[in-house]
Parts: C-alpha cells; sequence; structure tokens
C-alpha cells in the first residue's frame, strides 16, 4: 500500500466518547512491510517469491487504564489469505502481547507445537524529539529507540498524550502516550481506527504456559526462529 493510501485511512478515527472521559479502547493497526525491505528481498532470487506473496495485515489493540492487549485479528480463511505472508510474521504472527501499564511486565504468548511460551522482555528505552506532525485528530511528537547502550536505533514512533497512555502495537511501548505510527525499519504500523469507549475491557494477562525470559527463550530455540 503506498504512503499517501495509507496517510488518508489514518483519518478514519472513530470515538464513542470524548479523550478526556474514556475508560478504555480499541486501536485497530494496518501493517505492511518496510519498501526498503520489499526491494532488498525482491532482488535476492532466493526471496524473491516470498516478498512478493507479502500482502498488508492488520492487528488490534486492545486497552484500558491499566494494561493492553496486541493481537492479529481473525480473518476468513481463503486460498488467498492462507499463503505463507512475511508480513503477519514480522507483524506478530499469531503471537499475543499483554503490557502492564503498573508493573511494566511485557510479556507476549508463543506457542510452538504443543507447548504455549510466556516470554517476558525488558521495556524499551526512547529519544522524545521535538519533531511533531498531526495524524487525524492527533498532535503527535517522534521517538527514537535506543539501544542497551543509549544509542539511537533505526526504529522510531508517533506518539499523541492526547490519549496519556503507553501503549502501542507489539511490544513498542511506555512512551508518554498511545503510538499512532511506527516503522520497525523492517515494518510499517499504521492506526487506521481509533475507537474510545467509556466503559471498562477487562483484560486477562496470560497466565497458563512456560515462563520464560526473552534470552532463555532465543537460546533454547536458536537458529529456529527469527526475532520477535
Amino acid at each position: 500500500m503506498k504512503q499517501l493510501l495509507i496517510i488518508f485511512l489514518w483519518l478514519i478515527l472513530v470515538n464513542d466518547t470524548n479523550i478526556e472521559n474514556f475508560q478504555s479502547g480499541e486501536v485497530t493497526y494496518s501493517i505492511s512491510m518496510a519498501k526498503e525491505i520489499i526491494e532488498k528481498g525482491k532482488a535476492n532470487p532466493k526471496l524473491k517469491r516470498l516478498f512478493k506473496n507479502a500482502s498488508d495485515v492488520e492487528y488490534q489493540l486492545l486497552f484500558n487504564k491499566k494494561a493492553s492487549e496486541y493481537k492479529k485479528i481473525k480473518a476468513m480463511q481463503n486460498d488467498a489469505n492462507s499463503r505463507f505472508n512475511i508480513t503477519e510474521i514480522e507483524a506478530g504472527g499469531k503471537n499475543i502481547f499483554y503490557f502492564d501499564l503498573e508493573t511494566k511486565e511485557n510479556i507476549y504468548s508463543k506457542s510452538i507445537d504443543s507447548e504455549t511460551y510466556l516470554i517476558s522482555r525488558p521495556t524499551y528505552a526512547w529519544k522524545i524529539t521535538k519533531e511533531s506532525i498531526i495524524i487525524g485528530e492527533y498532535n503527535c511528537l517522534k521517538a527514537i529507540l535506543l539501544n542497551d547502550e543509549g544509542e539511537e536505533m533505526n526504529i522510531f514512533a508517533w506518539f499523541t498524550t492526547q490519549i496519556p497512555l503507553g501503549y502501542g502495537p507489539k511490544n513498542f511501548n511506555s512512551l508518554p502516550g498511545l503510538i499512532l505510527r511506527l516503522n520497525s525499519g523492517k515494518a510499517v504500523y499504521n492506526a487506521t481506527k481509533i475507537k474510545l469507549l467509556n466503559k471498562n475491557i477487562l483484560l486477562k494477562k496470560p497466565q497458563d504456559g512456560i515462563k520464560l525470559t526473552y534470552k532463555e527463550f532465543k537460546n533454547r530455540f536458536k537458529g529456529f526462529f527469527d526475532k520477535n
């Protein structure tokens, strides 16, 4: 999907209540592979077909004042969407991402064969810039992700303090407001619909599964999975 079409989709924002009084919310993200990644993939004979079949996917973020949950929106199965889609893998696959705003607990649930794993990882550190844009009706600031050494990475987000909850797609969170756009370097996440509610959404922390830190999980399955 071209950038201009994505920008147009940002304007489709629906609110059931005003910003000041909401109790919970729903955000729909449209995710596409970054243009430069698609071009590199198509230039590689071994990856050409893989990236040729890449198509946009939609994920949903549910949140209340205490926690958030991010997962893929279920779609009707057909031959077109049953094919392997690298965009879906990068967007989070079938994993369920949970973030506790109070404790900063950042975990996701991943099923492998018959086992379910609950993988915890530290929250990200960001550098907030003075650069700003308007997305739909929201004023947004740009933030750049920092690595463990405090160096800037090629990952940036646009967030709004008009919804002052540190949630976002996948495991990108901990900013002073909701992330409406994110470029992970591999994929681009765009909020296409925001729905604020005056009722509370109940979100349950994943409990069932083998608990591992992100490092433990990567060591156990070293060589089998790309970074999640």
